[in-house]
């Protein structure tokens, strides 16, 4: 569990690519979403360190009583 991991991992797309698997099949999505993610450390202590973003969010789910409109976020983790 000692040996050294690394690893990166980045995207960026359609914001419905990745929301329309963990809404209703209904909502409207729109927007984008990108992520950068750096993996290093140990297997027995892995570090993650990254940034995810979207832009012009668009989520209406009318039974969910939900509607985000021009929506954007940034997180560093």
């Amino acid at each position: 569990m000692s040996a050294p991991i690394s690893g990166t991992f980045r995207a960026s797309g359609a914001a419905k690519s990745v929301l329309g698997l963990v809404t209703p099949s209904d909502a409207e999505i729109g927007g984008n979403l990108s992520v950068n993610i750096n993996i290093s450390g140990t297997a027995g202590s892995p570090r993650v360190e990254g940034r995810a973003g979207g832009t012009d969010i668009k989520f209406e789910a009318p039974e969910l009583g939900t509607r985000i409109r021009q929506g954007r976020f940034n997180a560093d983790f």
